[in-house]
């Protein structure tokens, strides 16, 4: 008894790590985005100011999102130092790590270790997961609450104690004041809806009663509104700008071209390289085989399939809204790959051995054509990303050995291995190569050590976020010629883009000019203008 309890301890620690190294590697490689960079801004700007009520952007006050993001980034650069890739993303693969744990704590509570094993790697091996815990943006914090939200529910369901059922009724309001500090008000429709109609479905309104809704939204809204009513206090028009942001969404102020179908593309996008089970799990709940794991498969799919409804409805869509749908689904497909490696009960061994090589040729399908790819068109990368894919090939090939021996179990461990390293590779292959803002950086670099200490540096009519975070402080904004003009004579250092050819011969002194570059689409030409015959310098 005591080895199986140290074996399952080794277990557990073995996939945590496993989580970690899907987390964090390769975190820094990426340039910050418009967005991340919001983010990033805005926390350096309160650490200077001392202001943690009004996050600002370059020196204007931001109110798209609630603070908690600001708030993490800015602990985090308190304490590791200067704010960077790493420092503006590390609370993000930190909540990643969270929710894989969160996944692996309930449904091992409710089923067993190795259904909540299979349920949290396959969640924290989906590029889903990889892809947002290296981003500095909210949707990894707000995932992790309003995951942990969804799970205690369930899990408030199961007992009767009024000890335990206080302490989950705690965790879940606490979880959805924080989702909103991270995300308001998405968490509303993200939680409730699923929600409600599970309870609607299963006809126990007692669900629903168990929360306490109306002492619920008290406290939330207690632990919530002094921020924004503080703020609005201080920013003319809050409130107004606030309710556009919330109602205008769902309503389709950014509203493109998107057809009805649109979500259903990024799902298996978000669940690759598990993608080939994803739809074997939107039926199989419906099968009553599963026996007690079968509410459990009936609430996920109801917190995915109302998820996913929802976010048809509105008109503004984009991918990152499908985040918080994504646990469900690998909880579903957690216990579908336990029961086709494990127990076979819902499926023959000849189904399971069918669907596994097809998850196995896609892989090593996937691999050989990276590594082909990378030799053809980016030779000088292949030392970087191939190893990756080589160590992805040869995975395969074992498993595929593994797996015609019979050694299901086995080629399971190395199943996740497998997807793990191809997900990376292929996110390290994508960092390198589609690093938009790369450019961007250099930019910036090159302006902060052009630029002598106590002398302004300037952007004329517009400025990226980006540029912002990389030159380490605001960048004041100018929006008429006159003000160019006045700028220039004082001896400030001026940047602008977009068409700039009408400046290169004028009256006025071109200290740097970057052309576009031809090979790269949507990159604009940038200059910088300094008066070096200014007497005051």
């Amino acid at each position: 008894m005591l080895k199986l309890e140290t074996d399952k301890k080794l277990l557990i620690t073995s996939v945590c790590l496993l989580w970690v190294f899907a987390s964090f590697y390769g975190i820094k490689e990426r340039s910050l985005d418009d967005h991340e960079a919001f983010v990033s801004v805005a926390a350096r700007e309160m650490l200077v100011s001392g202001d943690l009520i009004v996050p600002a952007l370059n020196g204007v006050p931001r109110l798209q999102k609630p603070p908690l993001m600001y708030w993490l980034v800015a602990f985090t650069s308190f304490v590791t130092g200067p704010l960077d890739e790493f420092t503006a993303r590390f609370p993000s693969a930190v909540f990643g790590i969270f929710s894989a744990l969160a996944i692996l704590f309930f449904v091992s509570r409710w089923h067993s270790t190795r259904t909540g094993i299979l349920s949290a790697c396959i969640w924290a091996t989906s590029y889903g997961f990889i892809r947002w815990s290296h981003n500095a943006r909210a949707e990894m914090v707000m995932c992790f609450f309003t995951t942990l939200c969804l799970l205690v529910f369930y899990d408030l369901q199961r007992h009767k104690a009024s000890k335990d059922r206080k302490t989950l009724l705690v965790a879940f309001w606490l979880s959805f004041a924080f989702a909103n500090f991270a995300k308001g008000p998405i968490p509303f429709a993200v939680v409730f809806i699923p929600i409600i109609t599970y309870a609607i479905i299963r006809k126990k309104w007692q669900y629903i009663k168990r929360l306490h809704i109306f002492s619920g939204l008290l406290f939330v809204i207690l632990a919530v509104l002094p921020w924004p009513i503080m703020v609005a206090y201080q920013v003319e028009g809050a409130w107004s700008f606030w309710n556009e942001q919330s109602i205008g969404r769902f309503g389709g102020f950014e509203k493109g071209d998107y057809q009805i179908y649109f979500y259903s593309g990024i799902m298996f996008k978000y669940m690759f390289p598990w993608a080939a089970f994803l739809p074997v799990a939107l039926f199989a709940p419906f099968y009553k085989v599963w026996n007690k794991k079968r509410p459990l498969m009936v609430y996920s799919w109801v917190w995915f399939a109302t998820g996913i409804i929802f976010l048809t409805i509105c008109s503004g869509k984009r991918q990152h809204y499908i985040l918080p749908l994504m646990p469900a689904m690998s909880i579903m497909v957690g216990i579908i790959v336990e029961d086709l490696i494990f127990i076979r009960k819902a499926y023959s061994l000849s189904f399971a051995k069918n669907i596994l090589r097809f998850h196995l040729t896609a892989i090593a399908l996937v691999s050989i054509c990276g590594l082909f790819f990378i030799s053809v068109k980016y030779k000088e990368l292949l030392l970087q990303t191939g190893t990756l894919f080589v160590l992805a090939v040869g995975a395969a090939i074992l498993f595929a050995l593994l797996l015609y021996k019979g050694k299901l179990v086995t080629a399971s461990i190395l199943l996740v291995s497998v997807t793990l390293t191809l997900g990376l590779s292929l996110k390290k292959l994508n960092t390198i190569i589609h690093d938009e803002n790369r450019r961007i950086k250099q930019i910036a670099l090159e302006a902060k050590s052009m630029v002598p200490v106590g002398q302004r540096l300037i952007a004329y009519k517009k400025v990226s976020s980006p540029l912002v975070h990389y030159y380490g402080t605001v960048i004041p904004i100018i929006k008429t010629s006159d003000e160019l003009n006045e700028s220039y004579e004082n001896g400030d250092w001026i940047i602008m883009f977009g068409s700039v050819e009408k400046y290169v011969n004028s009256k006025y002194e071109v200290a740097w000019l970057w052309a576009k570059d031809p090979k790269t689409d949507g990159e604009r030409d940038m200059l910088v203008l300094h008066n070096s015959k200014n007497k005051d310098l």
